[in-house]
């Protein structure tokens, strides 16, 4: 029996270690998959980092243009401000030169009717006929003149007319240039949820360009589950409403939804969000955060 003992301790410690083998490979099994699924995950990351790289990049550009367009809007509103100005008194200067007309004419006219008045007629006498003639003359130079001062005045109301349409039109451009400097393709992420009083803290501030009545879309996997509204902006996070009627039936906004900016600043158009009744989001004062990421 005791020459036995070391051939059974021998089984044993074998046994012992083809099982301990058998366990430190399945660990490393566990292992490997994992690490084969975390490198999956962080290739889908770095997908979708250099998408929105590139998607920033292009709303960057974007908005360089329009602050491009906008200088150029200034710029021709000016000169046209400065060209209205002008023939605004140029136009006046004409008005003022058509009174003084008018009223050389009425001077000649009546200085003519008292020279009749005093000859009892016309005369036949050479300095009559004279004066006659040189007040007829300048009276048609004086009509003339007028006429071409009126031609003036029509002139310059027409082209301060145009030139006040222009600078409508240049202002109109000009604010639209501005209304559409919004947070196009800005986005975020929902931080924290507060199921009881319905409102999420999301990780876009006033530094990204958010402000308060702002709408967002909820996006999940790809799909609109719903809009927020935004209430309260902080310099790097937001607090916003969930809008009532604007989740999808079984949604309910999570911590990790992405949220994201469509529209103007306050206007967001949801194309797969289903309508909302358009309920005013409230103004409860938020309770403590319930759910966190």
């Amino acid at each position: 029996m005791a020459k036995q003992l070391p051939l059974v301790i021998a089984i044993v410690f074998m046994l012992l270690t083809a099982g301990v083998g058998f366990l430190t490979k399945s660990k490393v099994d566990t292992v490997q998959g994992n690490l084969s699924k975390t490198r999956s995950d962080l290739t889908t990351t770095r997908g979708t980092l250099d998408r929105k790289t590139s998607e920033l990049k292009k709303t960057t550009e974007d908005l360089t243009a329009a602050n491009k367009t906008v200088e150029d809007q200034k710029g021709q509103i000016g000169s046209l401000s400065q060209e209205r100005d002008a023939a605004k008194k140029t136009a006046e200067d004409a008005t003022g030169q058509l009174a003084d007309k008018d009223k050389m004419i009425a001077d000649l006219n009546k200085e003519k009717a008292d020279m009749m008045a005093k000859l009892g007629g016309p005369a036949s006498g050479e300095d009559l006929s004279a004066k006659v003639a040189q007040m007829s003359a300048q009276l048609a130079a004086n009509q003339t003149a007028l006429a071409e001062k009126e031609k003036l005045v029509d002139d310059l109301t027409a082209k301060s007319k145009t030139e006040q349409s222009q600078l409508q039109t240049a202002n109109s451009e000009l604010r639209r240039y501005r209304d559409n400097i919004a947070v196009h393709g800005i986005t975020g992420r929902i931080q924290a949820v507060n199921p009881g009083w319905n409102f999420v803290v999301i990780n876009v501030g006033d530094r990204q360009g958010a402000t308060v009545n702002s709408q967002l879309v909820v996006v999940r996997n790809g799909q609109n589950i719903g809009r927020v509204k935004i209430t309260s902006v902080e310099p790097s996070s937001s607090i916003a409403d969930v809008i009532p009627g604007s989740m999808a039936k079984g949604q309910r906004v999570q911590p990790g939804d992405e949220v994201v900016f469509t529209g103007n600043r306050g206007t967001v158009q949801s194309q797969s969000a289903p309508a909302g009744n358009n309920l005013p989001s409230g103004g409860a004062t938020p309770a403590p955060v319930v759910s966190q990421q």
